[in-house]
């Protein structure tokens, strides 16, 4: 809240907000695309392959997914933990 009232940010009110709504903006998307990443991690298949089974369009005769989200995660990232 300071912010608004500092010097600079009432010089270049317009510029400033325009900024800061495309900085939401970008955060939101980012946030969305992340979520969607993990989540097709999660499941062990890539975004055309989920896409494909979503539609019926395709059938992936090479899935080597695993029923856990465990799983896909291993063999995404190595089982070797640098924790």
């Amino acid at each position: 809240m300071s912010i608004w009232n500092h010097f600079v940010y009432k010089d270049n009110e317009k510029l400033m907000s325009f900024c800061l709504i495309f900085d939401c903006i970008t955060s939101a998307l980012l946030l969305v695309y992340n979520i969607w990443s993990w989540a097709v991690a999660g499941s062990g298949l890539t975004t055309v392959e989920m896409i494909g089974r979503q539609t019926g369009y395709k059938s992936n005769y090479y899935d080597f997914s695993f029923a856990r989200i465990r799983d896909n995660f291993f063999k995404i990232f190595g089982t070797k933990s640098y924790f």
